[in-house]
């Protein structure tokens, strides 16, 4: 192994000679020879951490895929068909490949995200082998998550590369063959409780990693021809001599480095306090050193902090006053330190389960949308903006793993290497149980005893963890599988976590616009980047207007304009709303030397930020399941998602009135206070009476009117067949709005009245009906 590992190219050997080695395992003559090797080092593990002992174990699991020269794939052209090919060179740092087409003899370069592993089904030998190895990665895996390894130990990084290795092997056997048949294993052994806890740590990366390039990352630093002992030894020298030369030049001070100088709002915390610290700032969007300086003004009391930051959030930011500002200034980064500190978001950090400290506040006004008249629903589908993501995805994390090759290939230390190797175990334990809960036999219930959880709630946050992590189609029979075989004292606390997860932000928002009128021979590129958005939505302002065909404002998913590329010039009709998947937004707008018009202005908001739509799918399908519904608190969640769709704006309102409809579907008399919708339908009618105002124009509800247009319809029916309409219908409308009702109807009475008469009048010769005359017929 140390011979194939010796160096970068050392990958492609190593690829190599794994398929090699499972070729010849096929073979009948050699199947005996390699299986027994095989036997011989797996029994080994996880006490003997010898190369030999690992290189067996990495292939018996499977090598990452590694684009390797000669090896066959799959390309996948624009029209979406298959092309088998070889690769003859693949660029990391350009994300291209070189292959030729095997039909054609044809050469090609192509992106590395149109390339498909070209996966030869495995036989039945190699699908025996793992089922035959489970008891081994259930022992290796359980040994080594119960032993607490740090960085210092001798043997940290091969420890953490085996248990990484062990659990891919149980991963690939669950894939292969259920939980069913692997189950005693897992029961018996603890193996499970000790999975979660695993699962609820970070891996400390970002989110932007995909779990391939982790694995080739540590194989690729781990195979460095150089000592890492040594490096790292060298390394503390070189921090011992840079810190030595600071000592002498710290009177030289500018005022660039002053603002570096200020202290980290991170610094002197534990551990716990700054992953508290780092979900406030990403689900809130708050400035760290205004946390800092609330932290400390709580006196470091973490619970009274909590509570200061929720009465202080009013639903957009954190409103602060001169204390709190001045405070902050001690932390306050620079605007280029704040633009380093804004790309490193999104990492994935431990998982901490706040108790419910807020409960729902009641809305006396419903927050009305910014921007209205643009509304309008997703026009891409879910499917098309998962795939383009993915290959963003791939793309960026291809950049990471080329960017940290480079940085580390001459300071390789072993305590980097313990990360990623951590890092990656925490990605397969978290895959590992999302196999067994979307296999979980029915005779098997889930509580808090058998996965150790802390509570019921630790159960949402799971599923939150795993939402982010599987296919959506994966984690919906997982949602399923949880909610059929949970406890029924359960379910109530995970439909209020559920709850607190809407209440939650979840659309963070920014806006662009230029100079109103923009100036002549205009040359300006800019970018809109919000860490772990799935999608931004654009949405243009109504004023919108360039000169056609010569001012131009260009948008585009990649800083070559290239990928998802949308132009836009000339008058408003031609600024349509669309969705760009991923989480960055360049653009750039030029104009000529002559003729201006008003310019551009647009809003970006972030799809599948923070918990929302976690919360909202987990609360959709327990409103969907006669089995659940008995056993929910539908008053309570009736509240929260009152409170949320007064709160929140966008597609986040409109999902919870769809959460609402369900409630009244399936509520009793008294479940629900639906006086409490108020509010909404204040907004509504706020929004019959603009449409009536401009009946002139043509076109169709937006989909907050049809929504709530449904809301009331589908409420008043409900009420009606309950017999308390009247009741109902009083207490949506105040007093005011009342009596004004009744003076329009009394006035509608009064004019009918006088053109009743004057009819009368008119017509009454004819009929021989004279008012005036007391004898006529009328009399």
């Amino acid at each position: 192994m140390q011979l194939l590992l010796c160096s970068r190219v050392g990958l492609d050997w190593a690829s190599s000679m794994a398929d090699i080695l499972r070729s010849l395992n096929s073979s009948g003559q050699w199947h005996g020879v390699i299986a027994a090797f095989t036997d011989h080092c797996i029994k080994q593990l996880p006490f003997q951490l010898k190369h030999t002992n690992i290189f067996t174990l990495l292939v018996l699991v499977g090598f990452p895929e590694v684009l390797c020269m000669g090896t066959r794939s799959v390309y996948m052209d624009n029209a979406n068909e298959p092309h088998n090919v070889i690769i003859l060179k693949h660029f990391t740092e350009k994300n291209r490949a070189v292959v030729v087409d095997i039909k054609t003899r044809k050469r090609k370069t192509v992106k590395d995200y149109q390339l498909i592993q070209k996966c030869e089904q495995e036989g039945s030998d190699s699908q025996s082998q793992l089922r035959q190895y489970l008891q081994h990665f259930v022992l290796i895996s359980t040994h080594l998550l119960q032993t607490s390894l740090d960085s210092s130990y001798a043997e940290a990084v091969e420890t953490t590369w085996v248990l990484s290795l062990a659990l891919k092997g149980l991963y690939r056997t669950l894939k292969i063959h259920g939980f069913k048949e692997v189950q005693a294993a897992f029961l018996q052994s603890g193996l499970l409780k000790l999975l979660v806890k695993k699962c609820s740590k970070g891996t400390g990366f970002s989110k932007t990693w995909l779990l391939r390039d982790l694995e080739i990352l540590s194989i690729m630093l781990y195979s460095s021809k150089q000592d890492i002992s040594s490096l790292a030894e060298q390394e503390d020298s070189e921090r011992e001599e840079r810190e030595q030369d600071q000592d002498v030049e710290q009177p030289v001070v500018g005022p660039v480095d002053a603002e570096q100088n200020k202290l980290d709002p991170l610094e002197g915390l534990d551990e716990a306090t700054k992953i508290c610290f780092l979900m406030t700032h990403d689900a809130l969007n708050a400035p760290l050193h205004i946390l800092r300086a609330m932290y400390e003004l709580q006196m470091k009391r973490t619970d009274s902090f909590f509570l200061e930051v929720q009465k202080r959030f009013d639903g957009d930011v954190i409103t602060t006053d001169e204390r709190i500002r001045t405070l902050a200034q001690k932390w306050q980064p620079s605007k280029r330190l704040r633009l380093e500190e804004q790309s490193s978001k999104a990492v994935d950090t431990d998982m901490i389960i706040l108790p419910c400290l807020s409960k729902p506040v009641l809305c006396d006004k419903a927050t009305e949308e910014t921007n209205p008249v643009a509304q309008k629903l997703i026009t891409s589908t879910e499917s098309d903006l998962q795939l383009s993501y993915a290959k963003q995805r791939r793309t960026k994390s291809s950049i990471l793993l080329h960017k940290e090759l480079d940085s580390r290939s001459k300071k390789a230390v072993r305590d980097y290497l313990y990360r990623v190797n951590e890092a990656i175990a925490v990605l397969y334990a978290r895959h590992v149980l999302a196999s067994l809960l979307a296999e979980w036999p029915d005779d098997v219930a889930i509580n808090e005893e058998i996965l150790d959880l802390s509570g019921p709630a630790h159960m949402t946050y799971i599923l939150d963890m795993l939402m982010q992590l599987e296919e959506k189609q994966l984690w919906e029979k997982i949602l399923q599988k949880v909610l059929h075989g949970c406890k029924e004292s359960m379910l109530g606390t995970m439909a209020l976590t559920a709850c607190q997860f809407m209440e939650e932000p979840g659309m963070a928002m920014q806006m662009r616009e230029s100079q109103h009128p923009y100036n002549n021979n205009t040359n300006f590129e800019d970018k809109v980047h919000i860490p772990g958005a799935i999608y931004l939505s654009i949405k243009f302002d109504p004023q919108c207007n360039t000169e056609e065909g010569c001012d131009e404002l260009l948008m585009s998913s990649s800083s070559d304009f290239q990928q998802d590329r949308h132009s836009f010039s000339g008058s408003p009709e031609k600024w349509t709303d669309f969705e760009l998947p991923g989480d960055t937004l360049y653009y750039r707008f030029t104009s000529d030397m002559s003729n201006t018009e008003w310019g551009y202005k647009f809003t970006v908001t972030v799809g599948h930020l923070g918990r929302f739509q976690t919360g909202f799918e987990i609360l959709k399908q327990m409103l969907s399941e006669e089995r659940v519904i008995p056993h929910l608190p539908l008053a309570k969640i009736w509240e929260w998602q009152v409170g949320v769709a007064c709160r929140q704006t966008g597609h986040q309102r409109l999902k919870a009135i769809h959460l609402l409809l369900k409630i009244v579907q399936c509520s009793t008399q008294g479940d629900c206070d639906l006086t409490l919708l108020k509010p909404l339908w204040q907004l509504f009618t706020h929004m019959e009476n603009n449409l009536c105002h401009d009946m002139a124009k043509p076109g169709i509800l937006l989909p907050l009117h049809r929504a709530l247009a449904e809301l009331f319809f589908v409420t008043e029916n409900r009420v009606t067949e309950l017999g308390s309409l009247q009741e109902y219908l009083l207490a949506l409308n105040t007093e005011d709005h009342l009596h004004r009702c009744t003076a329009q109807e009394f006035q509608v009475d009064v004019d009918d009245a006088i053109e009743l008469y004057k009819t009368v009048w008119k017509t009454g010769p004819i009929l021989g009906c004279d008012p005036y005359n007391s004898t006529s017929v009328c009399g």
